[in-house]
């Protein structure tokens, strides 16, 4: 077997990740426009097809152990999660929850089962949920309104008991509290921000240990200049302390779940990833497990 070459990140390596982040990021995109048009599935295909060229562009830093050297760059696994949103819908109308509900039960015993690899017992998580007080709206009346409400949630137990508790806690706080608006908490913000200290603040809080945020997506499939849109993922990143963060968008029937983490504090995102898939596969199929039962004959 032909010997591995570590690859191991350079001095300009390090510079970049030092300093891409906060007010001054140091990463630079581009906008392709075509004349055509491509399939979703051949944009990915061509994109794949290049990538396998190009190591680098398929790679993430991993921090060396003390005294091994600099971090290396080693092959990024997926980072998503996904379910079917019926199975979703219906655990979650099971347990007296919401689809964002089962979502949180799922995230927080990811997470435990996480620190639980690394020797630290953690049994409740604060998580800031986004809420919004908008219940309806037109084209002429936009814009953001929207709260956050922070919600400490328990992470142990079966995941079933653990969606009971999280439904329950979540009914309660959004009932009692509607969260911090965002015409409160952005003059804060903005005087933060004027005298420099923003990223000093995020850096160093103390209310909530990660964020999901759940946005609902259009149940059928839609297309895009006449092309079909075959999947939406949903992005986001990481803030402050805050090192790791979950994005959820539902599209045409499934649920999608993207984990962005800082490579510097959650090394071990694929296992994150695969438990908190794992956690989603025991909550759905013990729904689609009951649902073949009542279909089969003579029950």
């Amino acid at each position: 077997m032909p010997a591995t070459m570590i690859d191991r990140a350079s001095a300009a390596d390090l510079m970049q990740q030092a300093s891409g982040h906060g007010s001054a990021p140091m990463q630079v995109a581009g906008v392709l426009v075509l004349h055509g048009r491509p399939s979703p599935d051949e944009v990915r295909a061509a994109i794949a097809d290049r990538i396998r060229a190009v190591p680098r562009l398929r790679r993430r830093l991993v921090r060396a152990p003390f005294g091994a050297g600099r971090p290396v760059w080693v092959d990024d696994p997926a980072f998503v999660a996904r379910a079917d949103l019926a199975a979703v819908r219906s655990v979650a109308h099971v347990h007296g929850g919401t689809v964002n509900d089962v979502v949180l039960a799922a995230v927080t015993g990811a997470l435990r089962e996480v620190l639980a690899g690394r020797g630290e017992v953690v049994d409740r998580f604060v998580i800031s949920v986004p809420v919004s007080p908008r219940r309806r709206t037109d084209a002429a009346r936009l814009g953001n309104e929207v709260g956050v409400l922070p919600i400490e949630l328990p992470a142990t137990g079966d995941p079933w008991s653990r969606l009971d508790r999280v439904a329950r806690i979540v009914r309660s706080r959004k009932t009692a509290a509607p969260g911090t608006s965002s015409a409160l908490l952005a003059p804060v913000i903005r005087a933060l921000a004027a005298i420099g200290l923003f990223d000093w603040f995020v850096a160093h809080q103390r209310q909530i240990n990660t964020l999901v945020t759940n946005v609902r997506g259009p149940d059928r499939p839609l297309t895009f200049l006449g092309v079909p849109i075959a999947d939406i993922v949903p992005v986001t990143t990481t803030t402050g302390n805050v090192t790791v963060s979950f994005a959820v968008f539902s599209y045409a029937g499934r649920l999608t779940v993207t984990v962005v983490a800082d490579p510097a504090a959650c090394p071990d995102l694929p296992v994150l990833v695969a438990l908190l898939q794992d956690e989603l596969d025991r909550l759905t199929g013990a729904v689609r497990e009951t649902a073949r039962t009542l279909a089969a004959p003579g029950a």
